[in-house]
């Protein structure tokens, strides 16, 4: 076991992550565990090799009620500031953060995302749902470049696990970065993952995502520039609206 201390950790949060996955399966609810909860037990050889402090779930919109309800029984309690993260004060705290949308997909992909967009996992030996392959390939790469503004050595290394683990569908990776007009990011993060940490990514991906320095020069620069410089706090902020397409995603974004 590579760190006891990460092991102890990520065993406390995922048996914490069972028992509320067992409380919303009794009212019909699956969430989509989303980051390292979902990783950890699946595309990692040892559990201690992926650190986690928190746990993260997507949920649907009209779920949300419920859920918040079912996570208060647990002793949880909603903390002020924005968002649904929770928080249990218990003799080792555990932060929960509970999402019902993914910035980037559109209304209609993030609604299928329970049909075609996820697969089963074990959870500490409990049956849930986490992102295919492909959407959790470009999922952690953009909420690391875009959310984040920083590929940290985590996150690199979750994408070079994933593309190890899996048979990844790749043309459906293209075809959904595209979609969601991410391309740009995704590229570098792709680019980066490959060449410093040897994530299994084919080169005809990176050519298929490779931007066009014309209709993608300010994009280019900027992204190339941050993801090659050290962290700037809350960059997020302005990278999140730069990636919504068109003027219509910017405005329903900043709403």
């Amino acid at each position: 076991m590579k760190n006891l201390s990460t092991a102890v950790t990520n065993i406390v949060l995922l048996e914490e992550l069972k028992k509320i996955l067992k409380v919303l399966k009794e009212i019909s609810i699956s969430p989509i565990i989303l980051k390292g909860a979902a990783l950890a037990e699946t595309v990692y050889p040892d559990i201690s090799m992926r650190p986690m402090s928190d746990i993260d779930i997507l949920v649907k919109e009209e779920e949300i009620a419920k859920v918040k309800t079912c996570l208060i029984s647990l002793g949880y309690s909603l903390q002020i500031g924005g968002g649904l993260h929770f928080i249990k004060n218990a003799n080792f705290p555990v932060n929960i953060d509970v999402h019902s949308e993914i910035w980037y997909m559109p209304d209609a992909a993030l609604r299928s995302l329970w049909h075609h967009g996820s697969h089963a996992v074990n959870i500490s030996g409990e049956s849930a749902l986490a992102m295919s392959p492909e959407e959790a390939l470009i999922y952690t790469a953009a909420h690391a470049s875009i959310h984040h503004g920083t590929l940290s050595e985590l996150v690199l290394e979750d994408i070079t696990h994933i593309t190890r683990f899996y048979m990844i569908m790749w043309d459906d990776i293209i075809r959904k970065v595209k979609e969601y007009q991410i391309q740009v990011p995704i590229y570098y993060t792709f680019y980066k993952a490959k060449s410093s940490n040897g994530a299994c990514i084919p080169d005809h991906v990176l050519k298929n995502l490779k931007p066009s320095y014309i209709s993608n020069f300010f994009e280019s620069i900027l992204y190339k520039s941050i993801l090659n410089s050290p962290p700037i706090p809350n960059i997020g902020h302005i990278l999140r609206p730069l990636s919504q397409g068109g003027i219509h995603g910017k405005l329903k974004f900043l709403s």
